[in-house]
């Protein structure tokens, strides 16, 4: 069996980079950001990690929104999922919608 290496990984630094995703992608003072999941890739040495975040839908953006507001709430709450492409050196490369589905 084939012994893989993978990079010790440092959550202090991982924390800082997706803490500060979630707060710019997110009209939350305090998105509670969570790491849902964490993968090294191997063939391509980055980190994909999967974050969720809050954020405040505002009436029309989802089917959602138009319920609670129709219900007469103003906006409503919903936790959004991406995955991260993280470098060794703790830089986000990109980011994509991931369906947790």
């Amino acid at each position: 069996m084939e012994k893989i290496e993978v990079p010790e990984i440092d959550f202090g630094k991982l924390k800082e980079v997706t803490n500060e995703f979630a707060k710019e992608m997110s009209n939350l003072e305090d998105p509670k950001q969570r790491s849902e999941e964490i993968n090294f890739n191997q063939e391509e040495q980055v980190w994909e990690v999967v974050v969720s975040y809050l954020i405040r839908e505002e009436p029309g953006d989802s089917v959602l929104s138009f319920l609670a507001f129709s219900s007469g709430e103003e906006n409503s709450i919903v936790r959004k999922y991406k995955m991260l492409t993280i470098n060794q050196d703790w830089r986000l490369l990109g980011y994509k919608i991931y369906d947790r589905n």
